[in-house]
């Protein structure tokens, strides 16, 4: 099976690409500067912000839906949390 980022780089170098092969990157590398906080707040039904944070494992789970949704050609992610997942079977 080739990559979406695969194709795509394949399309630009023979010069035969689209706007639809335009490359998608996630940055889910906070986690290497932001701590606890990179998660983001905890939001109540309504979506007010409350005023606890997110778990690690919350923040992880958004990284294998997006990465299952096939949105994203590049997801950029520390190196632990990347091995973790990968470890797991979660993320391809």
């Amino acid at each position: 099976m080739n990559k979406s980022l695969e194709t795509k780089l394949q399309k630009i170098k023979k010069q035969i690409y689209k706007p639809k092969d335009f490359i998608i990157a996630d940055a889910k590398d906070g986690d290497m500067a932001m701590g606890i906080i990179t998660p983001g707040p905890k939001r109540d039904s309504k979506g007010k912000i409350l005023k606890s944070y997110k778990k690690l494992d919350d923040y992880k789970q958004a990284m294998i839906s997006m990465s299952k949704s096939n949105l994203v050609d590049i997801m950029l992610m520390s190196a632990s949390t990347g091995e973790e997942l990968i470890k797991k079977k979660n993320i391809y």
